[in-house]
């Protein structure tokens, strides 16, 4: 067995003699390095081979045990392990609108603008695909390796090995009894393995949304969903009124069986909570109205939050 003092400081133990790589030895240096476990060490280094990482730690400690490898110099940046996008809608992609875009006056103004352009552009063909491969490209330039993709088209099957893992959701919704109903029967035929999740407490019937849950439980799927990303879905959660009524029953997606908390300033988090959703394994996207009970409630049910400051800046 190799002498472990020789690698007191390396976050992986480098046995150079037991395990020779075949393919040439890069040794990667940066004035930061960060692990998993937080920041390294000053003028820290990764050596790589053939696309393996075999050693972190010092750069002097990795010179040691690999003499004869390059070392390549990363001035004014940091070493960090690959990133995860935990929410993404690649099937939007071809949405995308050239510079800055201009505020919307309310939540529902912004959701009836992105329904009209993908109604005017579609939402399947050959450009949403180029689209979505072109968004993906550019996650994996900027550094990311897996993404969790949600969508209800087949566009993230056309990318497959096109860069990064992505970890596609089918999403269901539908506020109606009617409309609950005929995606509880669209689920059970579902394959096996598919995950399939929620859109968001203002667009998705409670039964719909237990029923979405209770799968994922079983397969031990990762379950995220859109909560609290506006005021006007609070109110609606909280009270059954306001802009997103108005709006949802314009739309035909209204029928009076949502049944809102009751409690004033409760959103989302609470109406999840109720229902029995709030768990490790969700994934609670933008939560950008949470008051300090909720939040104490996503604590307790141990609930994941990803923000999306891309979306909600």
């Amino acid at each position: 067995m190799p002498d472990s003092s020789r690698n007191r400081g390396s976050w992986t133990t480098p046995w150079f003699d037991l395990y020779p790589p075949v393919k040439p030895i890069i040794i990667h240096r940066a004035p930061w390095l960060v692990t998993v476990a937080g920041a390294g060490p000053a003028a820290g280094a990764v050596a790589v081979a053939g696309g393996r990482i075999l050693a972190v730690g010092e750069f002097t400690e990795l010179r040691s045990g690999y003499p004869g490898a390059k070392v390549r110099d990363h001035h004014n940046c940091a070493l960090v392990p690959p990133l995860v996008n935990a929410h993404i809608h690649l099937e939007l992609s071809h949405l995308a609108q050239p510079g800055p875009n201009p505020v919307p006056g309310s939540f529902t103004a912004w959701v009836a603008g992105l329904l009209a352009r993908r109604e005017q552009l579609g939402a399947t063909g050959e450009n949403v695909v180029a689209a979505a491969r072109q968004t993906l490209d550019q996650q994996h330039r900027s550094g990311v390796i897996a993404l969790a993709d949600i969508g209800n088209t087949n566009t993230a099957a056309k990318l497959a090995g096109a860069g990064p893992l992505v970890l596609h959701f089918r999403e269901f919704l539908g506020l109606t009894r009617n409309a609950a109903r005929e995606n509880l029967a669209l689920l059970a035929g579902e394959p096996e393995m598919n995950r399939c999740t929620a859109h968001a407490p203002y667009s998705t019937h409670a039964d719909l949304i237990t029923g979405l849950k209770k799968r994922a439980r079983q397969r031990g799927h990762l379950f995220p969903l859109h909560v609290a990303e506006s005021a006007a879905e609070n109110e609606l959660v909280s009270s059954g009124s306001g802009e997103l009524k108005d709006f949802l029953r314009q739309r035909g997606f209204w029928d009076d069986s949502f049944q809102p908390t009751g409690i004033d300033n409760s959103g989302s988090v609470r109406y999840l909570h109720q229902l029995g959703i709030l768990d490790e394994r969700t994934l609670c996207v933008h939560c950008v109205h949470v008051g300090r009970e909720e939040a104490g409630l996503l604590a307790a049910d141990k609930a994941r939050v990803c923000l999306c400051p891309g979306s909600n800046r």
